[in-house]
């Protein structure tokens, strides 16, 4: 009878810890900020920087159009794709992760806006309109992550 009690005693004992554990180290798994990452705010400066140079053509009086910037369009996508990917690759990034998702949506229903107009210019303050747009968002992703802790 007493090594039945004993072996109840130590399964107890034991689910105790295991519980006492998980609830110790559970918190600070899930609470676990992500880390600053020097390339995913090096992507947001570039895809930035590579929009303002789009938008700026589209806002000029000559070489306005759709067509005439589709290299620099693509350009931008494949600078977002690249925020994307490296902001995956950080623990815990949902939040940079989202806002980069939700650049290339604003990003990509601006195109296919300038793409339904592609023999002309876009219709006047449209592209400065996005600039505005975009350059706010990008600028809340770039002080976050630079918000985040370092190392």
């Amino acid at each position: 009878m007493a090594i039945r009690q004993w072996r109840l005693l130590a399964g107890v004992g034991c689910a105790a810890l295991a519980l006492s554990a998980c609830q110790q180290i559970l918190p600070i798994v899930v609470a676990q900020p992500p880390k600053f990452d020097a390339a995913t705010a090096a992507d947001i400066a570039t895809a930035q920087k590579d929009a303002d140079v789009l938008f700026a053509a589209l806002s000029a009086t000559t070489g306005c159009s759709y067509a005439g910037n589709t290299a620099q369009f693509d350009l931008v996508d494949k600078d977002l794709a690249a925020l994307s990917t490296q902001a995956g690759t950080v623990p815990n990034n949902s939040f940079t992760l989202n806002g980069a998702g939700l650049l290339q949506k604003g990003f990509d229903k601006f195109r296919a806006a300038a793409a339904a107009k592609p023999a002309g210019c876009l219709p006047p303050g449209l592209a400065e309109d996005k600039k505005t747009s975009f350059d706010g968002a990008a600028a809340n992703l770039l002080a976050y992550e630079n918000a985040k802790p370092k190392g």
